[in-house]
């Protein structure tokens, strides 16, 4: 496909971050230090999205924690609130 670019892992993030923030839920997001992959695929993101919406939907979260780790060269997020976790992992 002509002009199709990968979503930003990076603006991704930020977006689910604004999103929580906005709608009351206090949030932080961690990110390892140096760079990180630059984009995100089609299953990740709808993953990160999915548990994103949940939480906008889930009237007790109060707080979030997105944390973005490198495990075995593999990329992960975890998103932590007050009762939960959940674990997306991002192909490199």
């Amino acid at each position: 496909m002509r002009g199709y670019r990968r979503p930003s892992l990076r603006a991704e993030l930020e977006t689910a971050a604004a999103l929580l923030s906005v709608a009351g839920i206090t949030t932080r997001l961690d990110l390892p230090q140096g760079p990180i992959q630059a984009t995100i695929g089609d299953r990740p993101r709808a993953a990160l999205r999915s548990t994103v919406t949940r939480l906008l939907r889930d009237r007790t979260a109060r707080a979030c924690v997105i944390t973005v780790s490198s495990r075995g060269g593999r990329i992960q997020l975890e998103l932590r609130t007050d009762d939960s976790a959940e674990t997306i992992e991002v192909a490199a």
